[in-house]
């Protein structure tokens, strides 16, 4: 998913509908879509290549390489700035 701000903004949404989460770990965003939550980055086998991480800080992270099947190879952190968004 290369739309980041729309990532940030799902996982704001995702975050805030649960308070009790909601200054920890990471919101995983795939195809436009909040699909769960990690306390730490780890597992990327558990999520398709694509999916990205929304820290609490603000920190992006990409699942990477693998395949939709045996899940992504690793996680990449990803440098977010609205320029590259428009």
């Amino acid at each position: 998913m290369s739309d980041h701000t729309n990532c940030i903004r799902l996982a704001q949404a995702w975050r805030d509908d649960r308070p009790q989460l909601a200054g920890t770990g990471f919101v995983v965003v795939c195809n436009d879509q909040s699909c769960g939550w990690i306390n730490v980055i780890r597992n990327p086998e558990c999520w398709a290549p694509g999916c990205v991480a929304v820290g609490a800080n603000g920190d992006l992270w990409q699942a990477m390489g693998g395949n939709d099947y045996d899940g992504a190879a690793r996680w990449e952190r990803i440098t977010h700035t609205t320029e590259n968004d428009q």
